[in-house]
């Protein structure tokens, strides 16, 4: 968790942004403590916490109140809402790390960012 949110502080350095982390109860402790300030949602279950950052991105003013929106996930499930709000004038940005990039989303997004995570080897291979 500290690796990605590393990358995506370096990433977007220059931007001020709003942070929205959402993740399973198995994962909260770590993925809050890395994330202080974020507002933090809890989604358990087959994809729990990427409809819990949907209903946001669907369901809140978004539009009027910021101009771009950086979704750090390469899941098609996010191709929808981001297409939608493209398409209602925000720039749309997929950040993606480790994991694949869905051609949906791909499609979907204005902007596709690597946040270059360093991975130890030594770790995977232990």
């Amino acid at each position: 968790v500290l690796k990605i949110k590393t990358a995506i502080e370096k990433a977007f350095a220059n931007m001020r942004f709003q942070t929205v982390v959402a993740c399973s109860h198995r994962n909260a402790s770590s993925v809050w403590f890395q994330w202080p300030n974020a507002r933090k949602l809890l989604g358990s279950g087959p994809d729990g916490a990427d409809l819990k950052l949907i209903s946001v991105l669907e369901d809140e003013p978004i539009i009027g109140r910021y101009h771009t929106v950086i979704i750090a996930s390469g899941d098609h499930i996010f191709a929808n809402p981001l297409s939608h709000l493209a398409g209602r004038g925000l720039k749309t940005i997929v950040a993606v790390g480790q994991g694949s990039l869905s051609k949906k989303l791909q499609i979907a997004t204005h902007e596709i960012v690597d946040l270059q995570i360093e991975i130890n080897e030594d770790l995977i291979s232990a």
